[in-house]
Parts: structure tokens; C-alpha cells; sequence
């Protein structure tokens, strides 16, 4: 789901679903992006707004009938942004499968896969912006929503060794950019969100999943583990030239706090009374590629700093 902060420019003009499809597809990316959907049963629509209290909700990817939702209140360029993250949403569906819903059964994994999904989605479609305006100029970034606009200047000008030439280190930046503090906002905003998902949804099943927790029947889907989290680099349309971004390069990533806590102090309270539920224990780390466990979420007391530029 795209979320949008600061979103005055996202309203400029109406758009309808042909013109966007049609832009989308000006560029190579976007032609393969298209193809790719159609071919794996990704339906593309366009409602007329999100209704009250989604003002701020771009775009949305639904995996139960893999469906991209775009909003016809936006302008072209900013759908145009919006599919390229939806898109990349699908494909992190179809890649991963039901581990994708982690979110849903596992808080504490779940938090750290929800940034992962987002900072790659964001960081992809960084990527298909700055190919978009390197072949049409930028006459249209005016147009575009503030928040999309903000995060390309952050990996763009904040960071001028990155050359936009080089995929890999565009989108390993763009992915970095969402676990500055800067971003903090909107890393939280997506932090509430997927706990309050995980609240309304247990507290009704509770009693049932303890029970198919103890008969393990629930154990891989509710994992989390390094090799799933580092799939999201994965190239999918030739934008990486076959690369993973988070493990090429010249630094590949070690996940750390940075990336899966850091939490506001009134997201992490529901947190520290789950983990010693019974429904809950041994639920808040991940699985290293080397075997070993790391937490997840820390303590309040340990002072975990932010990725900084």
C-alpha cells in the first residue's frame, strides 16, 4: 500500500485507468511490468477515491483476489508511481506466497517483514521514476505527490555518489532511505497499521490459534527468517540486470535493530505483554541464514539508534 504524507500535489487531476496503463507502458520497465501481470492474473482497476478516513491511502494491492486498486482522484504521474509500487507488491506476493500474510499470526515478525515489503516497494518504485523522468524529463514532478517527489530528492540529491545509472546502488539506497530517521513517519505509520491488523484479528481467534500452535501446524508459516526477508532484493523485470540488491554490491545487508525495532514506546508496550503469552513465546526473532537466532524486538531500556545517511 502506498501511504501518502504532506499530499496537496497528489490531487491535481483526475486520471482515468487507459491513460495511466497507456504512460505506464511509454518506458521498457513498464511494458514488462504490464505483460507480467497479465500473464499471472494481476487485475489492474480504478475506483473514483478510497472513501472517508483512506485520504492518505495512494494506492493498494489486495492478495486475496490480486487486485491492484489505483485511485482516479490522482494525477497520472503519481499512479503512474503507484502501480509501480503495487506491482512490486504482486510480485512479492507471488514470490514469497503465504509468507507474505505473515503480518497477520506473528506481530513480531510481522513488523519487521512489513518494513521490508515497503522499503523495497518504495525503493522500486524510486527506481521507475527516475527511469520515467530520464526519458520524458521532468516536466510531470510537479504533478507528482509530494511524498513520492521528497523520497526520489532523498536518494537523488541527499546522496550524490549514487549514480542513478547504476541500478543496484539505486534501489539498495532507495531501500536504506526508509530506515532514516527522517522517514520515521511513515515507518511508523506502517508499524500501527500492521498491529492494529494483528490485534483485531486475534483478539477473536486467540483460543484457536494457541491450540494449532502447539500442534506446530501454523510453526513454518509463522517464521521468519533472513532468506525470506533478503528475497525481497530480488530482481523480477531485468531492472537489477539479474542482481539482489540487498546482497550484491559492496555492502550486502546484515539486518539488524535498525531494521526490525526502533519502534515508538507506545507500539512496543502491546509488544512486551505478547511476548510472555504462551501463544507467543520464541515468536520474536528471526532465522540467520548461518542457523542462529537474532531478536527481533528489544527491550525498552536498549537504546537502538536509527540507519543514518
Amino acid at each position: 500500500m502506498v501511504k501518502f504524507f504532506f499530499n496537496k500535489k497528489a490531487f491535481k487531476a483526475k486520471s482515468n485507468l487507459d491513460d495511466v496503463l497507456n504512460a505506464f507502458q511509454k518506458i521498457d520497465l513498464g511494458k514488462k511490468m504490464i505483460d507480467w501481470s497479465q500473464e499471472n492474473g494481476i487485475k489492474i482497476v480504478m475506483k473514483d477515491g478510497f472513501g472517508k478516513g483512506k485520504e492518505t491511502t495512494g494506492a493498494y494491492y489486495a492478495s486475496h483476489n490480486k487486485t491492484v486498486y489505483l485511485n482516479s482522484e490522482h494525477s497520472i504521474i503519481t499512479n503512474i508511481c503507484c502501480l509501480a509500487h503495487e506491482l512490486r507488491h504482486a510480485w512479492q506476493h507471488m514470490r514469497v506466497g503465504e509468507r507474505f500474510v505473515l503480518k497477520r499470526r506473528n506481530s513480531f515478525a510481522g513488523v519487521a517483514h512489513v518494513r521490508f515489503i515497503e522499503a523495497d516497494a518504495f525503493s522500486f518504485q524510486n527506481l521507475f521514476l527516475v527511469r520515467y523522468f530520464q526519458k520524458f524529463g521532468d516536466g510531470e514532478l510537479d504533478n507528482l505527490d509530494s511524498g513520492s517527489a521528497s523520497y526520489m530528492e532523498a536518494v537523488l540529491f541527499m546522496t550524490p555518489e549514487i549514480n542513478p545509472d547504476d541500478p543496484v546502488a539505486l534501489r539498495r539506497k532507495g531501500f536504506d532511505i526508509f530506515f532514516v530517521e527522517g522517514a520515521k513517519t511513515i515507518r511508523s505509520s506502517y508499524d500501527k497499521s500492521n498491529l492494529n491488523l494483528f490485534m483485531l484479528l486475534n483478539s477473536v481467534s486467540e483460543v484457536c490459534a494457541e491450540r494449532l500452535l502447539f500442534l506446530g501446524i501454523l510453526r513454518n508459516v509463522l517464521k521468519l527468517t533472513e532468506e525470506t526477508l533478503l528475497t525481497y532484493g530480488e530482481d523480477a523485470w531485468g531492472e537489477c540486470k539479474g542482481e539482489n540488491y540487498l546482497t550484491s554490491g559492496k555492502n550486502p545487508l546484515v539486518i539488524g535493530p535498525e531494521h526490525t525495532d526502533n519502534l515508538d514506546k507506545s507500539l512496543k508496550r502491546p509488544l512486551n505483554i505478547l511476548k510472555v503469552m504462551p501463544t507467543h513465546l520464541g515468536m520474536n526473532h528471526i532465522t540467520l541464514k548461518d542457523g542462529t537466532k537474532q531478536r527481533l524486538i528489544y527491550p525498552n531500556k536498549v537504546n537502538k539508534t536509527t540507519t543514518k545517511l
